[in-house]
């Protein structure tokens, strides 16, 4: 190589042997360069510090001794296999961090399609509660009160607002009425309807004026799924119209049984299909019978009425199977607890026909003994 540049020679890979070369160039060309070629073998072969003796001691000499120590191989086999080992884990590791991820992520879908579905259901629960017709309070675990719908507002003229220092644990009316008690039970997991009572609006005492309203309440508790009380609903249900209806009727029993204790007549009402019947006080008292001596059966009444008459009073019933419109009139001895004997004209229509069949009847009876022992007379 350092006399490449002299001779215009280039690189080569071709590596002398301690042999002899011999070049062949065309004949009459190079002639020079091969007398100097072979002039510069002759001098390295006879010179030991020539490149011949330094290539070909590289290539006779012993490979160097190794710098790494036998012990050293085992050390780097472990640590090659310490990375493997850690390379293979960390995979497994990776796998499994990927399938927590989507476990997670699943999770969290199904967590997000639940809260959506209870978002959802509270809105339908409000939205019903809001359009119930019926008066909805709805009270938190310590008696205060959390909301209320506009039903209420319309039932007692008041809004929530109006309520924020209310505490139903701690209502003094309802201590009075024996319903708080009730109340608490619900409080404490029972489901009660508490008894029908009564309120003036305008003072929010018992009702005696013409505010009264008259309530029917169900309460029931909600609990969490730990079983932990969570609210009281009470569904208040304004029966004050029924109230009057019952009122009214009362009044109206109440006259008409003056009026007929008054002319001396009974009321009876019977079912003939089921054979239970019912005679008013008036009736069992004009033979002597205290109210509810004559039973509530047809057979207890046909027990009383005369031998000979009872036939004739069936058929009066049977006939009115075909012409249920007609008025039912009849007159039967009876006998009165005494054991006096005396006459009955019996009125009545029939208020249920059904299949061709008499169901109920109802009408007055009147104690027509002493206009008999007239005619009587008179005959």
């Amino acid at each position: 190589d350092s006399n490449a540049a002299r001779y215009r020679l280039s690189p080569s890979s071709i590596m002398f042997q301690p042999a002899r070369l011999f070049f062949a160039t065309a004949e009459g060309r190079n002639g020079d360069l091969l007398v100097a070629i072979d002039f510069h073998l002759k001098s390295w072969q006879s010179a030991f510090d020539s490149p011949y003796f330094s290539v070909r001691k590289s290539w006779m000499a012993e490979p160097p001794a190794s710098a790494l120590p036998w012990w050293g191989a085992w050390v780097l086999g472990g640590l090659v296999l310490v990375t493997l080992i850690v390379i293979l884990i960390a995979r497994a590791l990776r796998v499994q961090v990927i399938k927590q991820t989507s476990q997670l992520q699943n999770d969290l879908v199904r967590i997000r399609e639940t809260d959506s579905a209870l978002r959802e259901s509270e809105h339908r629960y409000r939205m019903l509660a809001e359009r119930s017709p019926l008066a909805i309070q709805v009270f938190a675990p310590d008696g205060t009160v959390l909301r209320v719908n506009a039903a209420w507002e319309q039932l007692w003229h008041a809004s929530i607002e109006d309520l924020k220092d209310y505490n139903v644990l701690q209502d003094q009316l309802l201590e009075t009425l024996g319903i708080l008690p009730l109340l608490k039970r619900v409080f404490a997991g029972e489901t009660l309807v508490l008894p029908e009572h009564s309120y003036d609006r305008r003072t929010g005492g018992t009702a005696v004026q013409a505010n009264t309203i008259w309530l029917r309440v169900h309460c029931y508790p909600v609990h969490g799924d730990a079983g932990q009380l969570i609210e009281v609903v009470a569904i208040q249900e304004d029966i004050s119209a029924r109230k009057q209806t019952e009122a009214a009727l009362q009044e109206t029993a109440h006259r008409l049984d003056l009026a007929t204790e008054a002319a001396g007549i009974g009321i009876w009402d019977m079912n003939i299909e089921t054979g239970k019947a019912y005679h008013s006080r008036q009736m069992a008292a004009m033979l002597g019978y205290a109210e509810g001596e004559l039973g509530s059966d047809w057979d207890d009444w046909a027990a009383i009425v005369h031998p000979d008459d009872t036939e004739s009073v069936r058929k009066q019933i049977a006939a009115l199977a075909t012409t249920p419109e007609k008025p039912y009139c009849v007159m039967f001895r009876a006998r009165a607890k005494d054991g006096s004997e005396h006459w009955i004209e019996s009125r009545g229509r029939v208020i249920e026909h059904r299949d061709g069949k008499v169901v109920r009847m109802a009408g007055t009876h009147l104690d027509i003994t002493a206009r008999k022992q007239v005619d009587a007379e008179l005959q």
